[in-house]
């Protein structure tokens, strides 16, 4: 019939992922699961699966996924040309990448949230490939896309130039090769 159910009320009334499915809000409850039971954990009261909503860590969230450290590089503080060749040889490796948006306040392109955790899907020469989780779809009032007027986006996935992504994103957070250490 082309309805679909779900068999976890919880997940459906609280997902903000559109179409993407399930899985992403089956990661969220278990990675606020993962929080209640670390020591010192205020709020252990409320559902695990909201304690994204109030803000998360990607490089934990990613630590928790792979078991691999992350390594974290804040365009502030790193050359550009750094955090461009350590994305580059992450996704050639096949290990994740992810970026955050400053949180609010901050000037960003039309359809990019602020405070906001993206996955880098790929880095090919000058373009970065983003996808944002909710599955969002944007199309710019007018054309030329780029950051005065925002980014064609379809089901979340986006491409911009590695020199607009340096300006809009305040940090990525890269996979390794080294175990994480428990927590």
């Amino acid at each position: 019939t082309g309805v679909q159910t779900c068999a976890l009320p919880i997940f459906c009334l609280g997902s903000t992922a559109h179409d993407q499915g399930l899985w992403l809000n089956i990661m969220e409850e278990g990675a606020g699961q993962a929080h209640h039971a670390k020591k010192g954990s205020t709020n252990t009261n409320e559902p695990a699966v909201d304690r994204l909503a109030k803000g998360g860590d990607m490089g934990e969230i990613m630590e928790l996924l792979t078991g691999h450290a992350v390594e974290r590089m804040h365009f502030k503080h790193v050359p550009h040309a750094k955090i461009h060749d350590a994305m580059t040889r992450a996704k050639g490796s096949g290990l994740l990448v992810g970026a955050a948006t400053p949180g609010a306040g901050a000037h960003l392109p039309p359809g990019v949230p602020s405070g906001h955790a993206y996955a880098v899907l790929e880095v090919k020469g000058n373009n970065v490939t983003l996808w944002n989780p909710w599955g969002n779809h944007f199309k710019p009032k007018q054309m030329p896309y780029g950051k005065a007027n925002g980014y064609a986006v379809e089901n979340g996935i986006f491409t911009m130039p590695f020199n607009d992504f340096a300006e809009t994103y305040e940090s990525v957070v890269i996979e390794t090769h080294q175990m994480a250490k428990r927590r």
